[in-house]
């Protein structure tokens, strides 16, 4: 049901965050679906490389989200919410948009957006 799948969404993103906070690759990166793409155009492998080069270059990275929505489109769901990410050389806060769709019975990260606020 839609209900059933906004609360997996739900969970998806707050996993995804838990990962990328944990500046943990391999689990943040089973978060994507195959033939994501970046806002900036980078596939998948681009895009995992580039995130473990600012897991390194950074002590701590924390994000999280609040004022989470989900939305159903069709075969797709669509989570906006204000992220606040924090590290040891960035501080930002902006809305983030991030596309889900359903591959191999689980939702993944098709599409992400940011922009800041």
């Amino acid at each position: 049901t839609v209900s059933d799948d906004r609360s997996k969404i739900q969970t998806r993103v707050n996993g995804w965050l838990g990962a990328w906070s944990a500046k943990d690759i391999t689990r943040y990166g089973a978060y994507y679906a195959k033939d994501f793409k970046s806002q900036g155009g980078a596939n998948l492998q681009s895009w995992l490389k580039y995130k473990a080069q600012i897991n390194q270059r950074y002590d701590y990275i924390r994000v999280t989200q609040r004022n989470l929505v989900v939305k159903n489109r069709g075969n797709r769901y669509i989570a906006t919410f204000t992220q606040d990410y924090d590290s040891s050389g960035l501080k930002t806060v902006g809305t983030k948009q991030l596309v889900f769709v359903q591959e191999n019975g689980q939702w993944k990260i098709f599409r992400e957006i940011w922009q800041k606020k």
